[in-house]
This record gives structure tokens, C-alpha cells and sequence, in this order.
């Protein structure tokens, strides 16, 4: 196989994955809006392949961006706390298993959209910021969902 020829199945990959992970916000906005009554906007814009997610309500925003590059990155905003830059796919690790890539990125797209449509944002920005808890994000979210599940 060629240089070209490589680089053409090289590219082809990274387009097919940036795809599915647009695809996989969007099926997930759908999956979490169904019980959804308050107001929030979410809008998507494109700029060649780079596509950003931005959803809003007053005060509380979230952004999730798949970039040309093949990173994923989420943004928590809220007006009391400082933003939360996360990067969920660094696309270097993806072409040894891009399926597990892609059900990772599946799982944490459920949790965030989720919490952002259905839960108190800023309750779930407080755990983000909680440095007595040592947890990574997920860890974080999916604590801060267990104890409000009952409320």
C-alpha cells in the first residue's frame, strides 16, 4: 500500500468517527428531550467538519465540540462557577479501537446531555467543583445524579 493510499484510509476513518460522534449527540439530544417542559435552546453550527452542540438556558450553557481533528470536547458553563473544559476523545488513542472509543463516548454523551436537560445544572456544577471529592468528571457526575435520583 501507498503512502497516498494509506493516508486516503487514514482520513476516510477519522471522517467516518467524527460522523458517528455527531450522530451519537444527536441521537442522545433525542433520547434525553422527550421529558424535557423547560425552556432551553440547543443549536448546532458547522464550520467544514468541525460541528458544535451548544445548548442554553439563562445562565447555564453547555457546548459539546467534535473537531475536524477527531477530539471531543465538552464545556460546562454556569454563571456562578468558573467553565469545566473536558477533553472526552483525544483522537491519537481512537484508531486502535474506535468502537470502544465510540460506546465510551456514547456513555458519557448520555450522562452529560442528560444532566444537562433533566437535572439542576447548578447543583451538578458544585459537584464539578467539589475538591474535597477525588473523582474524575465521571466519577463526579454520576455521583452528583445517584444522589439527586431520589429528589
Amino acid at each position: 500500500m501507498t503512502k497516498a493510499e494509506q493516508k486516503k484510509l487514514e482520513t476516510k476513518a477519522k471522517n467516518d468517527f467524527i460522523d458517528a460522534a455527531a450522530n451519537l449527540v444527536l441521537e442522545s439530544i433525542g433520547k434525553h428531550l422527550t421529558d424535557r417542559t423547560e425552556k432551553c435552546s440547543i443549536r448546532m453550527n458547522m464550520n467544514g467538519k468541525n460541528r458544535y452542540f451548544n445548548f442554553g438556558r439563562y445562565g447555564e450553557n453547555m457546548r459539546i465540540a467534535v473537531y475536524r481533528t477527531g477530539d471531543i470536547d465538552i464545556r460546562f458553563n454556569e454563571a456562578f462557577h468558573d467553565n469545566v473544559d473536558i477533553r472526552v476523545v483525544h483522537y491519537e488513542d481512537v484508531p486502535t479501537d474506535p468502537d470502544a472509543a465510540l460506546r465510551q463516548l456514547k456513555e458519557d454523551l448520555d450522562l452529560v446531555i442528560d444532566s444537562y436537560l433533566n437535572y439542576y445544572w447548578h447543583g451538578f456544577m458544585d459537584y464539578q467543583w467539589l475538591s474535597s471529592l477525588d473523582m474524575d468528571w465521571r466519577e463526579r457526575a454520576k455521583f452528583f445524579m445517584e444522589e439527586c435520583k431520589d429528589l
